[in-house]
């Protein structure tokens, strides 16, 4: 028993138990791929179940090799706020999204790059950014509030519109996710800081669930936990690979995109979002009103009103 005991208390044994953690998260992230995800809501968990989650994944596995009161005297001095547990959170609130090979190997996703290359957007920094809708008057902005003019709704341009439908059509979740932001970098230094995508956060009472695509030049979305989390996490956006955040993601991580390599090719990120109307809009950040001064404050709740 002493020599158990030993096991179960050293590293060795601690990097066993996190290898198994990461490796239960996977698979609960396999076994539930966003393409069958009806209701995004599957997929957003709060973080107090997560750490409940991750408290009796540890219990399992240390009870799977010494038994249920070996595991609970174990886990009892485990800490539920180290690296495991981050790495577990990070597993579990943000989700790689998978293109058909077809569609990876197609052309779909190369005249999408090529339209959006092609395209002037609005510049931010280094970066363009365009704001597409099937509907006219959303809304959308992000930084210091009122400090620039919200981005308001144009029309898909036809690649994308084609683009956006198939994921209409192939993932359900998506569908609550009808407008799209693009992010275009044409050259090495562009770049994005850190930040947490919390738009509308006033209306929803969460951050933003958001489902990126990438194409072009791979460049690194990188990760680092909020609120004083020790934590970094780097993932490479590869041309037709797709990630899936959570609120909660929005909430625990903040993430920015790096510099490319000299001398790189243009990315660009696809982000579905979900705008909201102008009227709303107005109503829940009246700082915007100065943006729009021709829209009269009886006009917006008249609106709210009757639905529109």
């Amino acid at each position: 028993m002493g020599n158990l005991t030993d096991y179960l208390f050293s590293d060795l044994y601690l990097d066993c138990l996190k290898n198994f953690l990461l490796l239960h998260a996977r698979t609960r992230q396999a076994t539930c791929p966003i393409s069958t995800v009806s209701c995004p809501n599957e997929l957003d968990p709060s973080l107090e179940s997560l750490e409940d989650d991750f408290r009796t994944d540890c219990r399992l596995a240390v009870a799977s090799k010494a038994g249920s009161l070996v595991g609970g005297i174990v886990c009892s001095f485990l800490d539920y706020d180290g690296p495991a547990l981050l790495d577990y959170l990070f597993l579990r609130t943000v989700f790689k999204v998978e293109l058909p090979r077809k569609i990876r190997r197609g052309t779909m996703l190369d005249r999408v790059l090529a339209e959006a290359v092609s395209l002037r957007g609005k510049t931010f920094g280094k970066r363009e950014h365009s704001w597409f809708s099937e509907s006219r008057g959303k809304t959308y902005f992000w930084g210091r509030l009122g400090a620039w003019r919200p981005l308001m709704s144009a029309p898909f341009p036809p690649e994308l519109r084609e683009f956006a439908f198939y994921l209409w059509s192939r993932f359900p979740c998506a569908r609550e996710l009808p407008d799209v932001l693009t992010v275009l970098y044409r050259g090495a230094h562009n770049e994005l800081n850190y930040h947490q995508d919390i738009f509308g956060a006033k209306v929803r009472g969460r951050p933003e669930r958001v489902l990126l695509f990438f194409f072009g030049e791979t460049r690194t979305l990188r990760f680092i936990g909020a609120s004083g989390r020790n934590f970094r996490r780097d993932i490479s956006c590869v041309h037709g690979q797709g990630l899936y955040m959570t609120p909660l993601a929005n909430k625990i991580w903040k993430h920015a995109k790096v510099p490319g390599v000299a001398g790189c090719l243009p990315a660009l990120t696809v982000a579905f979002r979900q705008g909201l109307p102008l009227f709303e809009m107005l109503q829940a950040y009246p700082i915007y009103r100065k943006w729009f001064p021709s829209v009269p404050d009886a006009s917006i709740t008249i609106l709210r009103s009757m639905g529109l």
